[in-house]
């Protein structure tokens, strides 16, 4: 976990500590504890009611006890979903750029570990946000949703607007910062394939919210 907090703070110097690392720490531990995390708060954002709107045309249809059904299937589902995301955005990211970069596969797992911390940071204030102020992601005063609002009517164009948060302008840093010290690639390079993977996932994550697959289920 020090590692992890070390790379957000100085990415340049753990990049250097983690070039001269024969053998990075075993990367199971970490990987149990973040998806531990992730899944506990994907189930408090359930219990709290967040994203639970797709339940409501269900009250007038189900008895109490088949809508509580319905409301337990739901927290685990999105428990389930914490933990699955958290693997994608751990594991992904990183043979995407073992592929472009040839950087040792476990290297790159590490760097990930730092930004699904992010990711979690981000996920514990859209929680307050929402429980508080009613606030979902698309109105996060951390993102370009907002100002969205204001500018565009087309539906994915605001989507992908609300991905595009201060917290995923902090993942493209630190991801830039530790793999140019690790690859022999230009800075140039570098950039580029960092901001072609981040644009490409944020742009399958506002799919996926346009879409909202729990609906069409």
């Amino acid at each position: 976990m020090k590692n992890m907090i070390f790379c957000l703070m100085k990415p340049y110097e753990y990049a250097i500590r983690l070039e001269h690392a024969e053998s990075p720490n075993p990367i199971l531990k970490k990987t149990l504890v973040l998806t531990g995390i992730s899944a506990l708060l994907f189930g408090i954002s359930a219990l709290l009611g967040l994203k639970s709107e797709i339940l409501s045309p269900a009250i007038f249809d189900l008895s109490n006890s088949e809508y509580e059904t319905q409301k337990m299937l739901f927290a685990i589902g999105q428990i389930l979903w914490g933990i699955v995301i958290t693997l994608i955005l751990l594991f992904l990211p990183s043979l995407f750029f073992w592929t472009v970069t040839e950087i040792e596969y476990k290297k790159l797992v590490h760097i990930q570990f730092a930004i699904v911390c992010i990711i979690l940071i981000e996920k514990v204030l859209l929680i307050l946000l929402g429980y508080l102020y009613g606030l979902d992601s698309n109105s996060s005063p951390f993102s370009l949703g907002i100002i969205g609002q204001y500018v565009t009517s087309n539906e994915i164009l605001l989507k992908i607007l609300s991905v595009i948060s201060i917290f995923k302008l902090w993942i493209i840093y630190i991801q830039y910062t530790v793999i140019k010290v690790l690859s022999d690639k230009s800075a140039t390079f570098v950039l580029l394939i960092c901001l072609a993977f981040n644009i490409m996932w944020w742009i399958f994550a506002a799919i996926f919210k346009y879409l909202d697959f729990a609906k069409l289920l």
